[in-house]
């Protein structure tokens, strides 16, 4: 029997996971957050092994060799909407950046096990998804001062990828 219908991520399955959570790589807007689904041997289904909305999650690495030589960034103590006054930190080439946590609302779909319609013209019609809403924050280290990253212009400045 399977564990879940097709499911539809941008992004990819990492081969290191333990065997009962499986880990996914999805594509968080600037970055890729590791997002775990734990499979369910009881019910036979797979789910997110966390359930909370703007969950903490792990961070893939990204290569940022694309960064400007001299910028700065607003960080934020928190991933708080309500970040009146960000601490500008200067960011140069040869700075150490560590990606360290992501915050993001994400979004699972259970897919159909079921067999999609014969009348369906749609082939993915039973799929399930895992996609991560707009508001995400990113927890980063820059030669040793730790904050959260929100805004697009600070991630384009440290030479993150733009929308896939």
């Amino acid at each position: 029997m399977p564990f879940s219908g097709p499911l539809s991520i941008q992004g990819s399955l990492l081969t290191k996971s333990r065997s009962d959570v499986l880990e996914f790589k999805v594509w968080a807007h600037h970055f890729r957050l590791i997002f775990p689904v734990t499979v369910n041997w009881s019910t036979g289904k797979l789910m997110p092994a966390t359930q909370c909305e703007a969950c903490e999650y792990k961070v893939h690495p990204e290569d940022l060799s694309a960064r400007q030589d001299l910028t700065f960034v607003e960080l934020c103590t928190s991933p708080q909407s309500d970040c009146k006054t960000p601490e500008r930190v200067l960011a140069r080439k040869d700075s150490a950046i560590d990606l360290l946590a992501a915050r993001a609302d994400v979004h699972w779909s259970e897919g159909s096990t079921a067999a999609p319609s014969p009348d369906s013209r749609d082939s993915m019609s039973d799929q399930g998804e895992i996609s991560v809403g707009e508001n995400v924050w990113l927890k980063i280290r820059i030669d040793g001062k730790e904050g959260w990253l929100h805004h697009d212009e600070d991630f384009l400045a440290l030479g993150f990828p733009f929308e896939q």
